[in-house]
């Protein structure tokens, strides 16, 4: 993006959520990784659910960070789960 004399570059949102969970502890499993990101960030499982599957995957693969990868791995589980909701409740299965 340009604006008058200087330009510079907006990350995507999926960019962004990696780059936030970058700087924070690793975690240890799924169930960790979602307290983390819905209670400690307090961000809204409408808002996970607006990431773009394919755009984590890209970014997991090329980022080292194992809170990456397991976001991948979580949001790529809830797209699993959510063709299948009637099996249980909530967006996230751990």
């Amino acid at each position: 993006m340009e604006r008058a004399q200087y330009a510079f570059t907006i990350a995507s949102r999926e960019k962004a959520f990696c780059d936030q969970l970058y700087k924070m502890r690793p975690v240890s499993n799924y169930r960790e990784l979602q307290e983390l990101l819905l209670d400690d960030l307090r961000i809204e499982e409408q808002e996970l659910a607006k990431l773009n599957l394919q755009n984590l995957e890209y970014i997991a693969q090329h980022y080292p960070s194992r809170n990456v990868r397991k976001l991948y791995g979580l949001m790529r589980r809830r797209t699993q789960y959510v063709g299948n909701r009637d099996k249980g409740t909530g967006i996230f299965i751990v």
